[in-house]
């Protein structure tokens, strides 16, 4: 039996989807603790193309990837025995994916605190409903993950997934299928209407199709795709996965608001792609690179960040967190590279000064929190 799509019910695991859901994994495990710990006591885990839970191959699907994040998490039962709360949404449009999906999630014991909620449907037309419902009631959506993840480019507007953007705390992750999007829906003008729903008003899209060259075209569209998250509101960073001919899978898109989530999210793209070499880097913020992840050495990196650090604090003062947030908002550079940028720039004579609250200096090769970090009024160093 097949769905819409043309698929069986359950179909195999391809090595990038099990990549891909070894990075979601990863940041479910870092997200939902910092959240639940730091002052919101429900969050809310949306899959939007939930699929039927369980791969032909065996593999758990994204629902169960999850789940199981949560579950076996070694600080969830403190965390639920605080108040904690987590609801899971799963959303499918096929009713014999569905049918499956439920059949798994139900032979998963969940504690109370715990809870998931199934619905059949498009993805579009099930949370617009949910949004508009909190929206004539007048309640918040609670912090939300709303991982996007279809065979397509279609069935997830920006006219919806905008509006995820307007609530606290809510971030998503969404595949990007570029290989689709570009045979199927761009060279079909009679499809261009759903082009421009994926793309949302205010995005310039159209100019691509012009654009021969196939790694300039695909470069362009992916930013634009960037760029239309970011008139929402979200700040993000954007990951290419790669098949073994080194072509593009699709890229994974995050999208959020949060200094600390973009520092978790590359935490993890950077731990989960240093062992599987299927992520690639692709930095949607510098309109004339698109550099491989898997290549990028550290070193590059802490320079850049060095550079962009500085750039953003010449000549004044500052706390460490602001400090701290130009390095979160850095496209790639993960936690570990702030004190080695930081070091570098002391070095170099770009820091002049490092002060405590009490006015003496830190321990030597030390970055306090709570320090004040005096920068250089110009470069000293030679380029």
């Amino acid at each position: 039996m097949a769905c819409k799509d043309g698929l069986p019910v359950l179909f195999p695991a391809p090595a990038h989807t099990k990549a891909k859901h070894r990075l979601y994994r990863r940041y479910i495990e870092a997200w939902a603790p910092i959240l639940l710990q730091g002052g919101y006591p429900r969050v809310r885990i949306v899959d939007g193309f939930a699929g039927p839970g369980r791969y032909s191959t065996g593999d758990d699907g994204s629902p169960l990837v999850a789940i199981k994040a949560v579950l076996e998490h070694t600080l969830m039962p403190s965390i639920l025995r605080s108040g904690g709360r987590i609801r899971f949404d799963f959303i499918e449009e096929c009713a014999d994916r569905l049918a499956h999906l439920e059949q798994e999630l139900a032979a998963i014991s969940c504690p109370p605190g715990i809870e998931w909620h199934s619905r059949g449907g498009r993805f579009d037309d099930v949370f617009a409903e949910v949004l508009d419902k909190l929206d004539d009631s007048g309640e918040k959506l609670e912090p939300a993950l709303v991982f996007i993840d279809p065979f397509g480019p279609t069935g997830f507007p920006m006219s919806v997934v905008g509006r995820v953007a307007a609530y606290p705390a809510c971030e998503v992750l969404i595949n990007f299928a570029w290989q689709p999007l570009n045979q199927w829906w761009l060279s079909d003008p009679s499809k261009h209407a759903v082009v421009d729903k994926l793309f949302g008003a205010g995005s310039d899209w159209a100019k691509g199709l012009a654009i021969a060259d196939p790694v300039e075209r695909e470069e362009f569209f992916i930013r634009e795709y960037q760029a239309s998250l970011m008139r929402q509101g979200w700040n993000g960073v954007s990951f290419r996965l790669v098949n073994a001919h080194n072509q593009t899978q699709y890229y994974l898109v995050y999208g959020t608001k949060s200094a600390v989530g973009m520092r978790v999210f590359k935490d993890a793209v950077w731990s989960v792609g240093a062992q599987d070499g299927r992520f690639q880097f692709s930095d949607m913020h510098n309109a004339g690179q698109l550099t491989f992840f898997q290549e990028m050495e550290e070193e590059a990196v802490v320079r850049d960040l060095a550079e962009l650090i500085f750039s953003s604090h010449i000549g004044n003062s500052v706390p460490f967190a602001a400090v701290q947030e130009t390095a979160d908002f850095h496209p790639i550079s993960r936690s570990s590279h702030l004190r080695k940028a930081l070091a570098e720039l002391k070095t170099a004579g770009e820091i002049t000064a490092v002060r405590n609250a009490d006015g003496a200096p830190p321990r030597a090769g030390s970055w306090p929190g709570h320090c004040q970090i005096t920068f250089a009024p110009a470069k000293t160093r030679m380029l």
